[in-house]
C-alpha cells in the first residue's frame, strides 16, 4: 500500500515539475528563440528569427579590418554593428535582422549576416536593401554549430543580444524595445553579448 501511494506521489510530482517547465519556457525572455526545438514544420508563423532552415538570404560578409571602427564596402546600404562583450575569439557571431513587423520580431528574418567573432569587440557591416525600421537578434555561435544550442529547458546555452540592448526579463522581448531606423546613410549599432541564464 505504501509503495502505491510512493508512486502515485512521484506521478504527480513529475506532471506538476512538467508543466511548471512549460511555464517557465513559456515566461523566459528567449521563449521565442526556444521555439525552434518545438516548432511544427507546417506552422512557419512559429518559426523564430534564427531558425536554420529559414529561406531568408543569408549574408556573409568577412572583414579584413577588425579594428573598432567598423568599416563597411563604400557602395550599398549598411547597418555598421559592433558587438561588444565577446568573450573569446572562437567560433562566430551571427546576425539575424528583422523587418518593421511587430508580430513577425524573433520569428521571420529579412536578412542574416554572420562574421568570425573576435574578442572584445566584434564589428559587422549588415547589408540591408531599404532604409526603414529594423530590429536585430545576435548570438555568439561558439562552436560554430550554425545553431543557438540551449540547454534541457530550451534556454540559450551560447551569449545573446538584441538592438538597442533592452533588460532582459521573464516576458518576451517586444520589438518597440529593440527596434531603430536605418536612414538613406544607413545605421551605427551597438549590441552587448549577455548570457541568458
Amino acid at each position: 500500500m505504501q509503495d502505491s501511494r510512493l508512486f502515485r506521489t512521484s506521478s504527480l510530482t513529475a506532471t506538476v515539475m512538467a508543466g511548471l517547465i512549460a511555464a517557465l519556457l513559456a515566461l523566459s525572455p528567449l521563449a521565442p528563440l526556444t521555439l525552434m526545438a518545438h516548432a511544427d514544420a507546417n506552422r512557419p508563423d512559429l518559426v523564430p528569427g534564427i531558425e536554420e532552415d529559414s529561406t531568408a538570404p543569408e549574408n556573409v560578409i568577412l572583414m579584413e579590418n577588425y579594428s573598432e571602427d567598423v568599416n563597411c564596402p563604400d557602395s550599398g546600404l549598411f547597418i555598421r554593428l559592433l558587438v561588444t562583450n565577446v568573450k573569446k575569439t572562437v567560433g562566430i557571431i551571427t546576425v539575424d535582422v528583422h523587418g518593421d513587423n511587430p508580430d513577425e520580431f524573433l520569428r521571420e528574418r529579412v536578412g542574416r549576416a554572420r562574421v568570425a567573432a573576435i574578442k572584445g569587440n566584434t564589428p559587422v557591416c549588415v547589408p540591408v536593401e531599404q532604409p526603414g525600421f529594423y530590429a536585430i537578434a545576435l548570438y555568439h555561435d561558439k562552436n560554430a554549430n550554425k545553431k543557438l544550442d540551449k540547454n534541457w529547458l530550451g534556454i540559450p546555452r551560447e551569449p545573446v543580444g538584441l538592438s538597442q540592448n533592452p533588460k532582459l526579463s521573464l516576458s518576451r522581448p517586444k520589438y518597440e524595445n529593440s527596434a531603430f531606423e536605418v536612414t538613406k546613410e544607413g545605421a551605427d549599432l551597438q549590441i552587448t553579448l549577455k548570457n541568458a541564464i
